[in-house]
């Protein structure tokens, strides 16, 4: 399965045309597995729980895996 592209991690302010959020774990960096701390993003994307994705993170872009798809913001706000 590829990898899609175009999701931009979440923050507070600025305009987001985005209409969902969904969760990815990243792959680890020793195995091809993916798990670890959840990390919630804003996406165009029609995603489903399972898809491969390349996600941002400090260092680049980085293969991920969508752990859940349709987060209402009021259960990740206070984290960000």
């Amino acid at each position: 399965m590829g990898y899609r592209r175009d999701i931009t991690k979440i923050s507070k302010g600025g305009i987001f045309m985005a209409r969902t959020i969904v969760s990815v774990q990243y792959r680890k960096k020793d195995s091809e597995e993916y798990g670890g701390r959840p990390y919630s993003y804003y996406t165009e994307l029609p995603l489903k729980t399972g898809d491969l994705v390349v996600a941002p993170t400090k260092w680049g872009a980085s293969p991920a895996k969508v752990a859940e798809v349709d987060i209402p913001w009021s259960r990740i706000g206070e984290q960000i």
